[in-house]
């Protein structure tokens, strides 16, 4: 036997659901939601009952649900769900059910139902993910049982939800106005195969006449597209007035007293009527008389022994879901309305609705069977179909888009699918000459949805590895690893152990799903060491880090030593070249509660003297070069093109393109040093404008500032064109991707060209990364050649150069933008390195201070 319906369901874990299915998973055996009697017409005087539950692990319900929320709509509910199912008796007229869950679409659906196998879907509703809390409120009748439907919109939206359920009285007269449908048969969640016949009755279970005394004069059926209204056969009830009147089924009237048309449905003609010019006694028109009663001789609110019967017929052809819509809309109308009393107390909203949906016959459905799901990020799903009706059937497969995927004719045997991507389609079976067509939708789950999570464990002590860290968010038979990194590494094992820091990136597949890509920044936790060196003493100084509790230093080499700070040691007794070791032993209550780490450094074999900084000239410009140095002190600079002497202590220097000049300096103890002065024609030094591309993140602020006193027109890769010395994005686009054009003007009004290339970086939630280029520093004047400390290169990557004017004892501090301390350091050396390399990229301070001086510098830190 074929069976009556399909759907393509995919599942993670399951033996797990198959273990772990919650109590009420079935409709057979729902939880029951008691309620005790209501106290009065208000919500505040209802009964509330509330509890929690969850649907992990719970199947989905077969058939699956297709509900659409309107006529001529398709399925807006038409997946597998992870369902589970309560009961409830309200006590009251009105039912309000809320829940709040962590589920990300939670869905209610509330039937009418004495048993699992009479539930008529009466009202539903669904969230999304922005809403934690959905409502379903609708009319009910006191006393009758329901059953509700807790769920997802797939069955992967599983989680935890508490339930609360009100039931109260409505006292106004049109929410006293109501009735109670049955249905044979009753649909099976909801769906009717094509071509069924049923046959529906509704009870009017409560009239309210209220102050306009209005009798039932209608009862309004809307129907859905699916149904085959030239099969429909109607039973009107006798009259509680006849003879004078009777009921009999209408395809339209009008009311001649609002004016309005009503129709299709049932409707009472009479031998009475008001204010209708030409109206006869039971002249076949009910908009023109009063409506049935009273009933029962009297004018109060109650049941009426008033039951309207039909039977239809669900189309044999619809070839779109909204085609196969097959929703009820009933509405109990009053004789002021749609009659001709003269006062009416309501209008038309509905006193119940209906909610099915059709579904190709079961004869001709074939059977669909999952052989792998697609990846949620990927079109790899294969499924078998096979068997069919007999005779000359074609079967068409389409996707959302409307692309045919599929088509055969005279399906025989078994054919597999492959290629299935997540998604709804749509089956459409015809018979040859097109004359029957239906159509049903299939939802396609999402399979595996892999999440890969990378980190590592440092080594602590030197030659120590570092260990790469894999984790994944669900199992599967299969699970692949590739990692790859700093100078070709790639391993496939999940947890590798490596020795360079930098970049990993990890790729994890399971059974044929693969994650998207994660990458992790590793680093080693041996401390890293830098030297200053002078020609009599080493100062060794490290990084601060978050978790330091305590610093040991053994001199390896033997010389004595002092603290100079928490993070400073400083070796002396030094003969000029002399080397110094040192072995540092970190405490901390972080990964390595201890580390260590050795360096050596070379004492310098004379004094650093300051040089120019780096500067910059118009071609056919000079600009004089000079060297601090002692008495008795000789300096030669190199090459000589360009320079007006060589052996002098200030030369002017006209070179006619860029030129690095070297100063080698004698000492009169025969100590040589070499000092380097880069002097660039017609472009900014490399410390202030990079000439290498510059990463920008897309759509953060991105800003760039050069020295000022110098004056500058920005010209960017679309023409935009602005002045001043610095230039800001509010919003980056890829229309900076390219090179900038910067017309530089100097003080002394010669002009040249110099350029800025940039390139996008898709940086995600990483705060710290977007790169914004300042000064090295703010000269007080000029076109920078009297800055006070400088620092470059900047951006840096992993070591700084700094090189200050201040004289005597100075501190050096590297602080993060939220002003932690990273870095300390006191010297009085003219000219500095800071390793930069164990900092991840963004923006820092530097803070140079002597004892009447101080210079505040901005730094950035890219990789």
């Amino acid at each position: 036997m074929r069976r009556p319906w399909f759907t393509l369901l995919f599942t993670v874990f399951i033996s797990s659901i198959a273990l772990g299915q919650p109590g009420n998973d079935n409709c057979d055996n729902p939880i029951a939601i008691p309620f005790g009697p209501t106290g009065g017409c208000t919500p505040a005087a209802g009964v509330t009952a509330s509890l929690t539950g969850d649907n992990l692990n719970a199947t989905t319900s077969t058939p699956i649900f297709q509900l659409a929320d309107d006529f001529g709509n398709g399925p807006s509910i038409g997946n597998s769900s992870a369902d589970v199912w309560y009961e409830l008796t309200p006590t009251g007229n009105r039912l309000s059910i809320s829940l709040e869950s962590s589920l990300n679409a939670p869905v209610l659906i509330l039937f009418q139902a004495d048993d699992c196998a009479h539930q008529l879907p009466i009202d539903w509703t669904k969230g999304t993910g922005s809403q934690e809390t959905i409502t379903l409120e609708s009319h009910v009748e006191p006393g009758q049982r329901y059953l509700l439907l807790v769920g997802g919109t797939t069955l992967a939206d599983q989680g935890s939800f508490t339930l609360t359920a009100t039931t109260y009285d409505e006292c106004g007269t049109c929410a006293l106005r109501r009735g109670r449908l049955t249905a044979s048969p009753a649909p099976t969640n909801g769906v009717y195969p094509a071509g069924q016949r049923v046959e529906f009755c509704y009870q009017a279970t409560y009239w309210d006449p209220g102050l306009s005394l209005e009798w039932l004069h209608g009862v309004e059926v809307k129907f859905g597209p699916g149904w085959n209204l030239s099969t429909l056969e109607t039973v009107a009830p006798d009259a509680c007035t006849a003879p004078s009147g009777n009921w009999a089924w209408y395809d339209s009237w009008q009311s001649c007293n609002t004016g309005e048309t009503f129709g299709p449905g049932f409707a009472f003609d009479a031998e009475y009527g008001l204010l209708c010019p030409g109206a006869g006694r039971l002249d076949g028109d009910p908009g023109n008389n009063f409506g049935d009663g009273p009933c029962d001789a009297s004018v109060s609110a109650g049941p009426l022994p008033l039951q309207f019967c039909w039977s239809v017929q669900v189309n044999d052809n619809f070839t779109t879901p909204g085609e196969a819509n097959l929703n009820l809309e009933i509405s109990l109308l009053g004789d002021g309305y749609s009659g001709s009393w003269m006062p009416f107390s309501c209008d038309e909203a509905p006193a119940t609705n209906f909610f099915a949906t059709a579904m190709p016959d079961a004869s001709l459905l074939p059977a669909m069977d999952v052989l792998n799901a697609p990846c949620s990020n990927d079109c790899n799903g294969r499924a078998t179909i096979s068997g069919a009706a007999p005779g000359n059937w074609q079967y068409n497969l389409t996707d959302e888009a409307g692309n045919l995927y599929y088509s055969t004719q005279a399906l025989s045997g078994t054919d597999t699918l492959s290629g299935l991507c997540a998604g709804t389609y749509l089956l459409e079976v015809s018979n040859a000459g097109g004359t029957i067509r239906q159509a049903t939708q299939l939802q396609v789950e999402a399979g595996l949805s892999p999440e890969a999570q990378a980190g590592f464990v440092p080594g602590c002590m030197p030659g120590e590895p570092i260990q790469l860290v894999s984790g994944v968010n669900i199992s599967g038979s299969t699970t692949s690893y590739q990692w790859s990194g700093p100078n070709g590494f790639s391993s496939t094992q999940p947890n590798p152990s490596v020795d360079d820091p930098g970049e990993y990136f990890l790729e994890v597949v399971v059974d044929d799903c693969p994650a998207p890509v994660v990458s992790i920044e590793a680093r080693t936790g041996v401390p890293e060491i830098s030297c200053e060196a002078s020609p009599g003493s080493i100062v060794f100084s490290w990084a601060y880090e978050p978790g330091d509790t305590a610093y040991a230093v053994d001199v390896l080499s033997g010389q004595p030593g002092s603290w100079l700070s928490s993070t400073a040691f400083e070796v002396t007794n030094l003969a000029p070249g002399e080397e110094a070791s040192i072995e540092l032993v970190k405490r901390g209550t972080g990964i390595c509660t201890v580390a260590t780490a050795e360096a050596t450094c070379r004492a310098l074999s004379c004094p650093q003297p300051m040089v120019t900084p780096d500067t910059t000239i118009c071609r056919g410009e000079e600009v004089r070069l000079w060297v601090n140095i002692p008495p008795n002190t000789s300096v030669a600079w190199s090459p000589a093109y360009g320079l007006s002497c060589t052996n002098c202590i200030a030369p002017l220097a006209s070179p006619d393109s860029s030129m690095s000049y070297q100063a080698t300096i004698t000492y009169p103890d025969g100590c040589v040093v070499t000092r380097e002065v880069d002097v660039n024609v017609n472009n900014l030094p490399e410390s202030i404008l990079p000439h290498q591309s510059m990463p920008y993140c897309l759509g953060r602020p991105w800003e760039i500032c050069l020295p000022e006193g110098n004056e500058y027109i920005w010209i960017s890769p679309v023409g935009f064109m602005a002045t001043g010395n610095c230039i800001n994005f509010p919003i980056t686009t890829e229309a900076l991707n390219g090179t900038h054009t910067i017309l530089v003007r100097l003080p002394s009004g010669c002009q040249f060209t110099d350029y800025l290339y940039l390139y996008p970086k898709n940086c995600g939630d990483d705060p710290n990364i977007q790169v914004n280029l300042y000064p090295p520093a703010r000269p007080q004047g000029g076109n920078g050649n009297n800055t006070r400390a400088r620092a470059f290169p900047n951006p840096v990557r992993s070591l700084l150069q700094v090189e200050t004017g201040f004289s005597g004892h100075k501190a050096l501090q590297l602080f993060r933008m939220d002003g932690q301390r990273l870095f300390f350091l006191e010297t009085e050396e003219a000219s500095v390195e800071i390793p930069t390399g164990q900092y991840p990229p963004g923006a820092y301070w530097l803070d140079v201070s002597a004892s009447n001086e101080h210079e505040r510098l901005k730094i950035i830190i890219i990789r």
